[in-house]
């Protein structure tokens, strides 16, 4: 994650970045803004790491631990929408731009690679990591005559994705936009490709990338790489 002390010359104003993608990663359209109606009061960023410790049945302290890598970091945020000044403004289109961001674009869909869009929240110099909305919470708490909600609360949570450098193919000299996956508890093969390329029967792409024999044999904690789904062989 990379976080830049904000500039104190002026007023920065926050904004998310949301970019549509597929699901290996790779662009899918052109970004978009949604510009925050006010900076934010604070925000939380968590993380956290996985450890196992092994049973010692005749150790007279707790058995010996063992990293199984890092989480990836959450960031926690409040998002105010106000429209109340304008005459006949809403912010439902904003908070549906928000809620959409928990579910697969139009251009992933297209491809038949569901994906939902990759945010970054921005704050003049301070840039956060690339993330996707795990959850969306929206209370809307003022109306207009109409019933149109005019000013509303939305809580946002954001998860840290993985984003690496484009890799060499080395058969055909082309690039390809490579993920990295960490394998959780009760991670399988086609469970892992369903998330990655929504469909559990690339498991092979992801087999191949690895080495892996037994699509069933994952250890949590270590990383897999998830290769473009156009590196499919045919």
């Amino acid at each position: 994650m990379t976080l830049q002390a904000a500039s104190d010359t002026k007023l920065e104003k926050a904004h998310l970045t949301i970019k549509p993608v597929t699901a290996a990663g790779a662009d899918a359209g052109s970004p978009r803004t949604l510009a925050l109606h006010f900076n934010p009061t604070d925000y939380r960023v968590t993380k956290s790491a996985a450890w196992t410790r092994s049973a010692a049945r005749a150790a007279k302290h707790a058995g010996p631990l063992q990293w199984l890598g890092a989480q990836p970091s959450r960031l926690t945020m409040t998002a105010f929408l106000d429209e109340s000044d304008s005459a006949s403004g809403s912010v439902l289109a904003d908070a549906e731009t928000l809620l959409a961001c928990c579910a697969p674009t139009p251009e992933s869909l297209q491809r038949n690679e569901p994906c939902a869009p990759y945010v970054t929240f921005v704050w003049g110099t301070t840039t956060g990591f690339t993330a996707v909305m795990t959850e969306v919470d929206v209370t809307f708490t003022l109306f207009r005559n109409d019933g149109q909600p005019c000013r509303a609360t939305a809580v946002l949570t954001m998860e840290e994705v993985d984003v690496a450098p484009a890799r060499q193919n080395p058969t055909s000299g082309a690039r390809a936009v490579t993920r990295t996956h960490v394998v959780r508890a009760g991670d399988r093969l086609p469970l892992v490709a369903y998330r990655m390329y929504g469909d559990a029967a690339l498991w092979r792409l992801i087999a191949d990338a690895n080495g892996i024999e037994d699509p069933l044999a994952l250890r949590a904690g270590e990383t897999l790489l998830v290769p473009a789904r156009h590196a499919e062989p045919s």
